[in-house]
């Protein structure tokens, strides 16, 4: 493991497992929402990236703070002299992690951004309807939370989420900005969950690591003919026919 940056709020550090055929594609992670959340924490996927082979720059957060810090500049800089050595870079996040990857695609020239649930903003002034955060978002300084200038209009952004939670309304700014979003009903935030019951988690990290540019069209139809080997939409059916 090689240390890129290391800050009081924000560390990147790079793993590059030893394989006979090293990946071109470069997967960029960032920090989920922790409930102790630390430093010295693993990165998002950290494990199973670093099993398939795929070699990753995990971003993690000191506190559940949304990459808002300014250390976040000096940090893309880092990140990215790492990045151009590699043809290919996928940012990869769930929850707060997701929105991470699309906030920063932009400045780390990522390719793909593959997301799990991702917010487009934790300010209920900039998504109407949905206010979860709202406790957080108060005691932020917001240094850098405007997809306009965040989110890449070139990389290929690919949203996995649940249409039947606020999540959807996240979903649809982002879809507004071209983003391919597919649907899971009942699936909850994150979606990470149901997709690694019914298989397909580690299916989509294949595909994107091969091919960041992959339409997962078919893989999203696989996941929703599946869903009834989740327990967790099991449970999150049972809720909302019960309301």
């Amino acid at each position: 493991m090689e240390h890129l940056y290391s800050g009081r709020d924000m560390r990147a550090t790079l793993l590059c497992p030893k394989t006979e055929s090293p990946s071109q594609t470069l997967f960029v992670t960032f920090s989920n929402f922790r409930g102790a959340p630390s430093l010295e924490d693993d990165g998002f996927g950290q494990d199973i990236l670093n099993k398939m082979g795929i070699p990753a720059i995990h971003i993690v957060t000191a506190g559940n703070t949304w990459f808002q810090s300014p250390e976040v500049f000096d940090l893309a800089q880092t990140v990215l002299k790492t990045r151009s050595k590699f043809a290919k870079a996928v940012g990869y996040g769930s929850s707060m992690g997701g929105y991470g990857a699309m906030m920063l695609s932009n400045l780390l020239r990522l390719d793909a951004t593959l997301t799990l649930s991702p917010q487009y903003s934790i300010q209920p002034e900039k998504v109407q309807g949905d206010s979860r955060w709202a406790n957080i978002a108060s005691e932020l300084n917001f240094v850098f939370d405007d997809m306009n200038i965040g989110m890449s209009a070139t990389a290929r952004h690919n949203l996995f989420y649940d249409p039947c939670t606020a999540d959807n309304i996240h979903a649809q700014l982002f879809e507004k900005r071209g983003a391919n979003c597919f649907a899971l009903p009942h699936s909850g935030n994150s979606s990470a969950g149901f997709l690694q019951q019914v298989g397909m988690l580690t299916e989509i990290v294949i595909v994107a690591a091969q091919d960041p540019m992959t339409d997962f069209k078919s893989i999203h139809e696989i996941a929703l003919e599946r869903s009834a080997r989740s327990a967790l939409y099991a449970f999150n059916l049972g809720q909302a026919q019960k309301s």
